[in-house]
């Protein structure tokens, strides 16, 4: 703890500026200092932590018989006493990791178990009392090839092309899990359902259920894995609950797993791959059937041939346009949903490739239902048709942002993810440059992202939004209000900036926005002040970015982890809300 002593005592409240220097006059307290401290004091829990995991590891191994080694050569140089003992080699490279006696040597099952972990997983189930969860989706599994043995848990290479082995799925101990699928035929009684404990080490197993079979948990499980045939994989759901029918299984994407403020953000798929540039849902088949347009549940009369799709976010007022044309039949087709998931409307019978359908204004989510062949390949935009179609061949009235052109002026904030981009798929708008370079300054604000082609009229030709977020690599002076855009200070840069572009294209609408909070660099309250008092003398609007993205010390660890730049997640929850929600307050500027 000394290392501690000396960063409080002879670091941030050392008693001089100068330490032990009375005339160097009194210290007062820096953030950065302060940070030190704190940051050495998480080291040292941190390092009595691993301490803690590596005993309790221990102890818990001693329990059952755990073989620990430095190396790989040292553990099988200590041969097991009865098959399933567990083994750990610590300080080996690749060779690091659990191991099991299988009778005659030692044989690897993963990597090295955080113990405690292990633990907290058990006592999370133990406590859960939530609805049935769904622990497994075969739409985006964690899987190995082969199989799972259900004599001691292992996995198995055979039948490797045919079979898969489950991920490590938590269950609740004493309870019931449901498979809504059967394995396939072929599997003999080898394979099956496989049930661990806290350290993973095998405890019984299963014969492999059929459809809608439900299996009871050992009462010491924490985990299971299962086998099944790769052709029932997007078809298999599991949940940790008797579910004995479709109709009781819990709806996968209800407003417990979305939050209302990502209901409007398209671009991002629950299930179907989406493509956030293009705004393209690929509907990928979740249920085997068709849909009901009357009641929104899934007719399995039809089964074997059509599918229906996963619930798709979408925007009321935006129309859908398919990439191709679907016999739909009357009572199946589209049906639209409320955040909810209660119906708001539907269409039945064919839909017409590259023709707008528009939405109830209150709709949410959609699904779409087709036979197999049709469904394989289908497509849906959301805002606008495809290259080369009208995007509002019906003249029904869209937002006021649908259609339009954007360029954006930024630096790595905007570059390294183009979060502009996504927000322009929003509104339906079209991102005719992203004019965004990582450590860009004001001085090179007119520049494209190369860095070396200036920005001209022409790339502000038809051109209705321009939205700059920059000003946070400059080290220019800060200057005043009344600098002309020739002054060689933030002010002059910002002026010159606005002029030109208001020059080149008098009908934009200007968009220029405020610095976020960034962890640890300067306070920009200076920078701030000068683009609010720029903005206001041009009467172009602002979007105070730096009060309505959210980005703070509160949320830093998610939202920015580095204290610099935005984290996806910081992106998709702070920045792009903020700005959808400014852009739907204005509207383009009028033409003459």
């Amino acid at each position: 703890m000394g290392r501690l002593y000396d960063l409080a005592r002879h670091g941030a409240w050392r008693l001089y500026e100068t330490d032990g220097v009375s005339s160097s006059g009194k210290h007062a307290p820096k953030k950065l200092e302060v940070w030190d401290v704190f940051e050495a004091v998480d080291d040292e829990f941190d390092a009595v932590d691993g301490e803690i995991n590596r005993l309790e590891g221990e102890i818990a191994g001693a329990a059952q018989g755990l073989v620990q080694a430095d190396t790989l050569a040292q553990l099988n140089a200590t041969p097991g006493t009865r098959e399933g003992q567990p083994g750990r080699v610590l300080q080996d490279g690749n060779n690091a990791g659990e191991y099991r006696w299988n009778g005659s040597s030692w044989v690897r099952i993963g990597p090295l178990l955080d113990a405690r972990a292990a633990t907290a997983d058990a006592e999370l189930v133990q406590a859960d009392v939530r609805p049935p969860r769904q622990i497994f989706d075969g739409n985006n599994p964690s899987i190995v090839g082969g199989a799972v043995r259900s004599i001691d848990g292992r996995e198995d290479s055979f039948p490797n092309s045919v079979y898969r082995a489950s991920n490590w799925m938590i269950v609740r101990p004493g309870g019931k899990i449901t498979f809504t699928r059967g394995p396939g035929s072929g599997v003999t009684s080898d394979y099956g359902v496989v049930f661990y404990n806290a350290l993973r080490s095998f405890i019984s197993s299963a014969p492999l259920p059929g459809p809608w079979a439900v299996r009871d948990v050992p009462a010491d499980a924490v985990y299971a894995r299962f086998t099944y045939n790769v052709a029932v994989t997007p078809s298999m759901e599991v949940y940790d609950a008797d579910v004995s029918a479709p109709e009781d299984r819990p709806r996968r994407h209800g407003l417990d797993q979305v939050r209302a403020r990502d209901l409007d953000l398209i671009g991002v798929s629950l299930n179907g791959v989406a493509d956030a540039g293009q705004n393209v849902f690929t509907l990928q088949g979740s249920e085997p059937g068709a849909l009901l347009v009357d009641s929104g549940e899934i007719d399995p009369a039809h089964e074997a041939t059509w599918t229906t799709s996963d619930y798709l976010p979408i925007r009321g007022v935006l129309p859908l346009f398919f990439s191709n044309g679907l016999s739909n039949g009357p009572g199946y087709g589209i049906v639209y949903y409320d955040v909810a998931q209660q119906i708001v409307g539907s269409r039945d019978n064919a839909i017409v490739a590259g023709v707008p359908y528009y939405p109830p204004y209150n709709a949410a989510f959609v699904r779409v239902t087709g036979p197999n062949a049709q469904m394989a390949d289908l497509t849906m935009r959301v805002g606008r048709a495809a290259a080369g179609q009208p995007g509002d061949v019906n003249g029904v009235a869209a937002p006021q942002w649908f259609g339009k052109t954007a360029i954006n002026l930024g630096d790595s904030i905007s570059a390294d993810t183009n979060w502009f981009g996504t927000l322009c798929a929003h509104w339906g708008m079209t991102q005719k440059l992203n004019a965004s370079r990582s450590g860009r300054t004001l001085v090179h604000g007119l520049y494209r992202a190369d860095d070396t082609t200036p920005l001209e009229a022409s790339d502000f030709e038809g051109v209705d939004l321009c939205f700059m977020l920059l000003g946070t690599n400059n080290s220019l002076p800060i200057g005043s209000l009344s600098d002309g855009t020739t002054a060689w200070t933030f002010y002059g840069h910002l002026r010159r900036i606005v002029e030109q572009v208001l020059t080149w294209q008098p009908e934009i609408r200007f968009v220029i926005s405020t610095l976020i909070w960034r962890g640890n660099q300067v306070e920009f309250d200076e920078r701030n002040d000068a683009i609010r008092s720029v903005a206001a003398d041009y009467a172009i609007p602002l979007c105070d970015l730096r009060v309505l993205s959210g980005f703070s010390e509160l949320n830093d660890e998610w939202a920015m982890p580095d204290r610099l730049h935005p984290s996806a997640l910081g992106y998709r929850r702070c920045l792009l809300p903020a700005t959808k929600g400014f852009l739907r307050g204005i509207d383009p500027v009028l033409p003459a």
